[in-house]
């Protein structure tokens, strides 16, 4: 049996994301000791993981894949190796403001590192200027470990105001990847736009961005 940690003085009084603490729990037959990441204990004790403070770079003009959730932020988007556990679920919102030109295409991609966690169908975009939009996916690990071993399933919404009618429109997608997420590495959230064309109507750019821990 281990020495009781609560026995001891307290002598640290913040958590960084890096620290490794000792912590008791019982096993049940006796008390025992471990060790746990900063972050880890963090992301298990409170719901935000990551929130932006700033926009995000417009993406258009271009038909390259870009990350538009990129403005500076607070938190983190790494969960870290190991650190997932089968049941952990999570909720994005991205809102922001959206053009395009009509019948362009937009591909959106939540991604983990160069991993795709799931990925839109090729949205046709009405002719819209300077609209509101909004992205809310939720993810639920159904099996943790290397690849071909873990799960994840996401399912997305996205909608934005269509101006002619101020109705909104949308599209949604459900995935599941179970070939080539890992639980074993960290994993870094990102989520992508690419349109169809260069046409300089088409942009999309986040001002508002939020991660949370819901289960």
């Amino acid at each position: 049996m281990a020495n009781e940690i609560h026995n001891y003085p307290l002598e640290i009084y913040t958590i960084g994301d890096n620290d490794y603490l000792d912590v008791d729990f019982y096993n049940g037959v006796d008390y025992d000791s471990s060790k746990i990441m900063g972050l880890s204990l963090k992301s298990a004790l409170k719901a935000g993981m990551y929130t932006m403070i700033a926009d995000s770079s417009v993406v258009g003009g271009t038909t390259a894949e870009l990350d538009f959730m990129d403005g500076s932020y607070m938190g983190t988007l790494t969960v870290p190796a190991n650190a997932f556990k089968v049941g952990d679920s999570f909720r994005l919102k991205i809102c922001g403001l959206i053009g395009a030109h009509n019948n362009d295409t937009l591909t959106i991609r939540i991604k983990s590192g160069s991993t795709i966690i799931s990925a839109s169908p090729a949205i046709s975009m009405p002719a819209i200027t300077s609209e509101v939009f909004e992205l809310e996916c939720n993810f639920t690990i159904r099996a943790i470990g290397a690849s071909m071993s873990a799960s994840i399933i996401t399912n997305s919404t996205f909608t934005w105001n269509k101006a002619s009618a101020n109705i909104f429109e949308g599209q949604n997608w459900i995935a599941v990847n179970n070939s080539t997420f890992d639980t074993t590495v960290a994993n870094t959230l990102s989520v992508t736009a690419q349109w169809s064309s260069t046409n300089a109507s088409n942009h999309i750019q986040s001002r508002l961005a939020h991660l949370e821990k819901s289960y």
